[in-house]
């Protein structure tokens, strides 16, 4: 996941992602399918909304972090 969150971030210098940089297109990220279709493999049904769970409580945690930087 690390991996991808860096290859998938936009860089400073450039302004674009090395993913994007490498391939010309950005990956899909948690995208439920589209209406009438079906996934491929429904246990990453399962996977994608417990990755989206583990993203919402981070991102939750890093707000915190912030708000407690802020303060001090």
């Amino acid at each position: 996941m690390a991996e991808f969150a860096y290859n998938n971030s936009v860089t400073v210098g450039n302004g674009i992602s090395p993913f994007y940089a490498n391939y010309r297109f950005h990956p899909r990220m948690l995208d439920p399918p589209g209406e009438g279709e079906e996934p491929v493999n429904l246990e990453s049904t399962v996977y994608a909304h417990w990755m989206q769970a583990v993203h919402d409580a981070s991102k939750k945690g890093l707000e915190a972090a912030q708000e407690r930087m802020r303060r001090y």
